[in-house]
């Protein structure tokens, strides 16, 4: 009778390791991923706002991950994704190529840094509203 409850204590215990096992695992599996999104989160909040590189370039970015680029010749309106530090840029006309970046901020002007097709590293003044 004891050989039997200690098998399915040591059975229980097994299970309980397993699970315990398990779950540390996906903690370390999904906790680096979840900082990632959070931080890429507060870059997209801070990103939000309108943008200028001179008087004849600028960006703006809504909330909604829509913006527009204004140039003097016309309007581009474009979705963005902010994945971590990576900024992708969509424009809605097909004639536009789409825009990639690296971004960061630095003494509170945006710095793209063009990824691929997008090259050169632009710096832009934020415009007060």
């Amino acid at each position: 009778m004891k050989e039997k409850n200690n098998k399915k204590i040591n059975i229980i215990l097994l299970i309980i390791i397993i699970i315990g096992l398990v779950l540390i695992a996906c903690f370390l599996i999904f906790a680096p991923k979840f900082k990632e999104n959070q931080e890429g989160k507060k870059l997209e909040k801070s990103l939000v706002g309108i943008w200028t590189a001179d008087s004849y370039t600028i960006y703006e970015f809504n909330k909604n991950g829509k913006g527009i680029l204004r140039i003097p010749s016309d309007d581009y309106a474009f979705t963005y994704i902010v994945h971590s530090n990576k900024l992708y840029i969509d424009f809605e006309d097909e004639d536009s190529m789409d825009l990639n970046f690296i971004f960061s901020f630095e003494d509170g002007d945006l710095v793209l840094q063009g990824i691929k097709e997008s090259s050169g590293t632009f710096r832009f003044k934020r415009v007060e509203e």
